[in-house]
């Protein structure tokens, strides 16, 4: 019965009731021919199967959308009742707050205020009482008034003092604190130091100390240490003052009677059971080389070294020192590390392993350079194999696998007068070709006066910075005018002539048309492509001025037009870069850019149009030479 009703529904035409007393109609349409007519009555059954699940579909969705209304609003009506009680909670809790702040305001205020009200109270009292007294009671009446109103005055101004101090008592208590802290934290403590049970004096730290006992072991290297009975330190943590004190200067430690590095050092190595000799040390960054009785000797040779590379147009604020750091100091130091000085000059003159350098500056070559260091030309190319082949400005050539052991640092200013080469301006004459010239302006050189700071080292620059440049003359520019005007290159010969070959070039490096002009509908141009084109450069057909240029991403892409005069132009399309700007002109066979496949492209090719009147012409017999 469902499936009977189902096929009524769709097809539209519902069974009628059978009426009492008519013949059954059933039977009648069980016969072929009714058969036949009952179904092209009911109508296609895919049509009918299509109706059928389009209906449940959209009576599952129409469904599915109410639940889902019905399940939003649900869900809102919850969260509206949730946020409504979280609002009254929070409402409830202010209000309590504001409640409980105004009562606690209230009974500090009455606190603060009630002794006070109580004096006035008593106050008032006592003179009721001390009016009865001197009517009733007379004079003795009057004293014990006077009496027991100052008891009360007492015992009252002793509450509010301890109320008072209730209060202020913390608030002292945090005062104190923080000036005991800013007090204690404004100290510098210092150390004395027991050492071989002899107290040596005072020092900042432990690091005082350890430095002072790396030094004392450099300085005994040629013979062994003798360490003292107990070479364990004892150090004391005592309070160091800036100044001393007025009634008791002896009682503080200034910082003028802590130990230095040096003192130390000589303090321990005083303890030490070696055998001492006061001199002078060299120490060489930070290392012990020797030791030497004449100091004075010492200075005056370390100085020389330096002064042998001051010159007489050296400027007065020229640097020079030493490359490594250098240190002179007096103390004891063993009998075996002191040397003569004679020995100590042969080690600060000698040479150690290490690399010499120059830094070619603009006009040097190998001969020049040779003579710059002292060294010969051979010299110079067995360290550099390849200095007579190839020789740039800013290239580093080794000049010594040796370097001095105490190198020499110059760092001097120089001042001089350059002469600053003049700009060459061009302006365009459309009225003559292209090639002619005429000078409009002569051009004129400036002057400027530079300073520049100069590093010598060992004598060879190494390094020439400029600090300041100031122009003295500013150069006159050169102007000149040009012939703009490009006759044409590919007139024929004769009107009934052809191009002569090779007027036109082609505009790639391999001479190959792929889809040609009207190779399909709408194409205006030649297309030249060939296995592994793209990056090759893209040349000027012929010589003309460049007056577009476009770096798009749709339609030609990266493109270039020329115009060759004579209503005559080119174009180029599908670029991966462009190598000209507008304006420019270009000669036949200049790479103006490189084959790419920018903008509405299929593959790396360059799409090639010869234009006349602005109009696209077929190429490929211009550049056959065959038109």
């Amino acid at each position: 019965m469902k499936k009977e009703r189902d096929d009524e529904r769709y097809t539209g035409e519902p069974e009628s009731p059978q009426e009492p007393g008519q013949p059954n109609r059933t039977s009648e349409e069980n016969t072929p021919e009714k058969g036949d007519q009952i179904e092209k009555k009911r109508g296609n059954p895919i049509k009918r199967a299509y109706y059928y699940c389009v209906n449940r579909i959209y009576r599952y969705l129409y469904f599915v959308g109410i639940q889902l209304l019905r399940s939003t609003r649900t869900r809102r009506r919850h969260l509206s009742v949730r946020l409504s009680g979280l609002g009254r909670w929070f409402q409830a809790r202010f209000l309590r707050l504001r409640k409980e702040t105004r009562i606690h305001l209230r009974n500090l205020r009455h606190e603060l205020t009630s002794p006070i009200r109580d004096l006035k109270e008593k106050r008032r009292r006592f003179r009721v009482e001390l009016e009865n007294a001197r009517k009733f009671s007379g004079e003795a009446g009057v004293y014990r008034s006077y009496l027991r109103m100052a008891g009360l005055l007492l015992t009252g101004l002793w509450r509010a003092a301890g109320f008072v101090l209730s209060y202020l008592a913390p608030l002292t208590a945090l005062i104190a604190l923080v000036l005991l802290l800013q007090f204690f934290s404004g100290l510098t403590l210092a150390l004395n130091l027991v050492y071989d049970g002899r107290d040596l004096g005072y020092i900042a730290d432990e690091s005082v100390f350890t430095q002072a006992e790396n030094e004392m072991k450099a300085r005994i290297v040629n013979e062994q240490y003798i360490k003292p009975e107990d070479i364990i330190p004892r150090f004391q943590i005592t309070i160091l003052k800036k100044g001393g004190s007025f009634l008791n200067p002896d009682d503080y430690i200034t910082e003028d009677d802590l130990l230095e590095v040096d003192e130390l050092t000589n303090l321990l190595i005083r303890a030490s059971g070696n055998e001492l000799e006061e001199a002078v040390g060299l120490y060489v960054e930070n290392r012990f080389v020797s030791a030497v009785m004449d100091g004075d000797a010492l200075l005056d040779y370390l100085d020389s070294m330096r002064e042998q590379y001051r010159t007489n147009d050296m400027s007065r604020d020229a640097e020079i020192s030493f490359m490594k750091k250098i240190q002179v100091k007096k103390g004891l130091y063993p009998v075996s590390s002191v040397k003569p000085f004679e020995q100590l000059v042969e080690i600060l003159s000698s040479e150690e392993e290490g690399e010499k350098r120059y830094t070619v500056i603009a006009g040097d070559t190998p001969i020049m350079i040779a003579a710059k260091n002292g060294i010969t030309f051979r010299e110079l190319k067995r360290l550099n194999p390849e200095v007579d082949i190839k020789l740039f400005p800013g290239d580093s050539l080794l000049i010594s696998n040796s370097v001095p052991y105490l190198g020499v640092k110059v760092i001097q200013t120089e001042i001089y007068e350059e002469e600053v080469g003049y700009k060459i301006e061009q302006r365009t004459n459309p009225n003559q070709n292209i090639g002619w010239t005429r000078t409009v302006q002569a051009g004129e050189a400036g002057k400027a006066r530079v300073v520049e700071q100069v590093t010598l080292v060992d004598g060879v620059e190494t390094e020439r910075k400029e600090i300041d440049r100031t122009v003295l003359q500013p150069a006159v520019p050169q102007i000149i005018e040009v012939g703009g005007n490009q006759p044409l290159a590919f007139i024929p010969q004769a009107s009934d002539k052809p191009t002569p070959a090779g007027t036109w070039g082609w505009p790639t490096v391999v001479a190959r048309i792929g889809t040609g002009y009207g190779g399909y509908y709408g194409h205006t141009g030649s297309d030249l492509t060939w296995s592994g084109c793209y990056g090759s450069p893209v040349l000027a057909s012929q010589a003309g001025t460049v007056v577009v240029v476009r770096q798009r991403y749709y339609g030609y892409g990266f493109h270039v037009r020329i115009d060759h005069g004579g209503g005559v132009q080119t174009l180029y399309a599908h670029m991966s870069r462009i190598d000209v700007v507008p304006g420019q002109q270009v000669q036949k066979g200049q790479q103006i850019g490189l084959i790419g496949s920018t903008g509405n492209s299929s593959g790396p090719h360059l799409h090639f149009e010869i234009l006349i009147g602005g109009t696209p012409v077929n190429a490929a017999p211009y550049l056959y030479g065959q038109k």
